[in-house]
């Protein structure tokens, strides 16, 4: 039955929004550099790393922010700066040739506005998901330099 209405779900182009999952990955702070969106995810990767060498840092996701249980909180590295994070999309609405997706923030948008449209763009017209240190997710233009939140996996 769950497989006929994931199916169902498909075709009319409605999905339901997934549960949280356990967290894997915990926010460990900000890189010193800033980016605009046509960095590239593994530059943001890279950088994530040489900010904090050896223990496997990476971008952090909107569900890293979420799911996060912080001891202590980093501090941003600006006044009201926003911080470049990936997405972690939980569902999908498709209406005709308009695919919208459902960002675990909340957040809605087109694949291309939720990542600097594949984080290649620089352009202020394009989006992509940023959050500041309170933890407030938004879309912002991606012709902004921003530093990036990283995150590392959990000690298992």
């Amino acid at each position: 039955m769950a497989r006929h209405a994931a199916i169902l779900s498909f075709i009319l182009g409605v999905c339901a929004a997934v549960p949280a999952a356990a967290q894997d990955s915990e926010l460990v702070g900000y890189t010193a550099i800033t980016r605009n969106g046509a960095a590239g995810i593994l530059v943001f990767n890279e950088d994530c790393d040489n900010a904090f060498p050896g223990v496997g840092a990476h971008v952090c996701t909107s569900g890293d922010f979420i799911r996060g249980n912080l001891p202590t909180r980093p501090v941003d590295p600006g006044a009201n700066a926003t911080n470049w994070i990936a997405p972690s999309t939980v569902g999908t609405v498709i209406s005709g040739a308009v695919i919208t997706l459902i960002d675990r923030s909340g957040k809605t948008g087109t694949p291309a506005n939720f990542t600097c449209d594949g984080w290649a763009s620089a352009a202020a017209t394009v989006t992509g998901l940023t959050a500041n240190d309170k933890g407030t997710i938004v879309l912002a233009a991606c012709n902004a330099a921003r530093n990036i939140a990283c995150c590392v996996p959990l000690a298992p």
